[in-house]
C-alpha cells in the first residue's frame, strides 16, 4: 500500500542565522584588520627609513673624516640627497610589510595598548630580526665606535613599532587582549617567550663577536 501523503519540503537553511552573521562579521573584521596592518607597515617602514637617514647623518657628523668614501651599497658617505633619502624610505617600506605581517600574527599576545603596545612589539622585533641586520654587515661598525652604531640603528625598531601598532589598531578597529580560549592564549605566550629567549641568545653571541671583531 503506497503512501500518498505529500512530501514535506526540506527545512531551509537560515542564511541570516546568528552563527552565519557571526562568521560574516569575523571575516569582514579580519579583512579590515589585515588591510590596516599592511597600510601601517608601509607607513611605519617609510618612517623607519627616514630614521635610518637621520642615523646616517649623525654618523657623518660624528666622524667627518670618512666623508666621500663610497660604501658597498654604492652610497657616498657624507652626501645627503633627496634620491638617497627616498631610496632608504622605499627600502623601509619593503621591509616594513613583513614586519606588519609579524605584528598581525603576534598582536594578541603583545601587552599594552597604543604606543606602549607598539614599543613592546618593536623590542620583540628587534630581538628576533637583529641578527639579519647586523650579521656580517661591517658598514655598521666602520665609521663610529661599535656601540654608537648599534644603538643608533637599534632605535629604529621601537620607532617602527610605535607607528605600526597604533595605526593598525586605529584603522582596523582591533580588539586588544589574547584569545579567549585559555589553551590558545597560553600556547601563544609560550611560543612568543620561547622565540624571544632563543633569539636573545643568538643576539648575545652575535654582539659578542661583533664587539670582539670591531671593538
Amino acid at each position: 500500500m503506497s503512501d500518498d501523503r505529500p512530501l514535506e519540503p526540506p527545512t531551509p537553511v537560515a542564511v541570516n542565522s546568528p552563527s552565519a552573521r557571526h562568521i560574516g562579521v569575523a571575516v569582514r573584521h579580519g579583512v579590515r584588520l589585515g588591510a590596516a596592518g599592511l597600510l601601517a607597515g608601509v607607513a611605519a617602514g617609510a618612517v623607519a627609513g627616514l630614521g635610518a637617514r637621520v642615523a646616517m647623518l649623525l654618523v657623518r657628523l660624528m666622524n667627518p673624516a670618512y666623508n666621500g668614501i663610497v660604501t658597498h651599497a654604492g652610497y657616498e658617505v657624507g652626501q645627503v640627497t633627496v634620491g638617497g633619502t627616498v631610496a632608504l624610505m622605499a627600502q623601509g617600506v619593503v621591509t616594513g610589510i613583513p614586519g606588519a605581517l609579524m605584528y598581525l600574527v603576534a598582536r594578541p599576545w603583545i601587552p599594552g595598548r597604543g604606543a606602549r603596545k607598539g614599543l613592546a612589539f618593536g623590542l620583540v622585533l628587534m630581538v628576533v630580526t637583529a641578527p639579519v641586520v647586523l650579521d656580517g654587515n661591517y658598514e655598521f661598525f666602520r665609521y663610529v665606535p661599535t656601540w654608537i652604531s648599534v644603538l643608533l640603528f637599534v632605535l629604529l625598531y621601537p620607532l617602527y613599532g610605535i607607528v605600526v601598532s597604533p595605526v593598525t589598531e586605529r584603522l582596523g578597529a582591533g580588539t586588544p587582549g589574547p584569545p579567549r580560549n585559555p589553551a590558545v592564549a597560553w600556547a601563544g605566550y609560550v611560543l612568543l617567550a620561547g622565540a624571544v629567549v632563543w633569539f636573545a641568545l643568538q643576539d648575545f653571541f652575535l654582539l659578542r663577536d661583533v664587539f670582539q671583531l670591531y671593538g
